[in-house]
């Protein structure tokens, strides 16, 4: 079996790698996959590695973060979304993202996080990440002013602001987008930012029950994202039968991560998007496209399709 085998076989059986010696690779692979932590929590010698040991500690200094932006928020009369974090499975981020819901808020939440430590590490389109170093780790924020990539917001933030609900975190509610508009938001990030699928967004598909995926599925279809969720929900199913062996006849080699979303599926997926923005907003997301960094990966895909 593949190193995706073994992880996937793991994390949904709830059991140790399938594997007398577990490789470095493999813990690099899981890394990568951003399932380390989780696969962690099956298997005792995973979390005797100095990677889980400092995934835990970054994850105990996330969770304190957390809470202290809940709490400097509420205290400030700004309106945030903690999203992409909070995950249906035992998940540590790269770095915590807050949407902030008050287009005239950024700043202003900005330079009380200052105030405790925090440092600008980046400055993006439209984003800024915050760095706090503490107890030998570091906790990243991402603030982001809208939910998209660079300046294209592929959801609307009110919408998610109207539907949102509150996650108990250490007795703490925490704003979060409910688990149908929580589930779109890794969607939309992977095909229409990152061009890139992980074993992460996989096992948050594997880990919801049947009636949210329903939902989003239908949900998908009034905000653009019907296309983006079905190539994932495909892959998704292919992975788990062919890791937990109900295909045999087929070969879990041909499906590698994290996983390169092709260009023609990306130009589909962001057509849609694109078409019901235009019927909702006008010209302005094809001014967002336009004013994307040439770095990001939209820009790619703009000159790619010769834009």
């Amino acid at each position: 079996m593949t190193y995706e085998a073994h992880i996937v076989r793991s994390l949904i059986l709830r059991k140790p790698i399938e594997l007398e010696h577990i490789p470095e690779t493999l813990i690099e692979h899981a890394k990568k996959n951003k399932v380390l932590y989780a696969l962690g929590l099956y298997d005792s010698r995973i979390r005797k590695t100095e990677a889980w040991i400092e995934l835990r500690k970054r994850r105990d200094e996330q969770i304190k973060s957390i809470i202290e932006v809940m709490e400097l928020a509420e205290s400030l009369g700004i309106r945030v979304l903690v999203v992409k974090t909070l995950k249906p499975f035992d998940y540590v981020p790269d770095d915590i993202d807050v949407l902030i819901i008050d287009d005239n808020a950024l700043k202003t939440l900005v330079n009380a996080l200052l105030n405790r430590e925090y440092f600008i590490r980046k400055k993006g389109t439209p984003e800024i990440t915050l760095r706090r170093i503490t107890n030998n780790t570091f906790v990243d924020l991402d603030i982001h002013a809208k939910m998209g990539a660079g300046p294209y917001e592929y959801i609307d933030k009110y919408y998610l602001w109207n539907r949102r609900i509150y996650r108990k975190l250490n007795n703490i509610d925490v704003a979060t987008p409910n688990d149908v508009d929580e589930l779109l938001i890794t969607i939309a990030h992977a095909v229409l930012k990152e061009f890139t699928i992980t074993l992460a967004d996989i096992m948050h598909i594997a880990s919801l029950n049947k009636d949210t995926v329903n939902e989003a599925m239908l949900q998908s279809r009034y905000i653009g994202l019907s296309k983006s969720l079905k190539y994932i929900l495909s892959l998704a199913y292919r992975t788990l039968a062919l890791s937990l062996k109900i295909h045999k006849r087929h070969d879990i080699s041909t499906l590698k991560y994290p996983h390169k979303i092709p260009i023609p599926v990306i130009i589909s997926t962001y057509s849609e998007n694109l078409e019901y923005r235009l019927k909702v907003h006008g010209l302005k997301p094809i001014k967002e496209m336009f004013k994307a960094p040439s770095s990001k990966g939209i820009a790619t895909l703009l000159r790619y399709v010769g834009l």
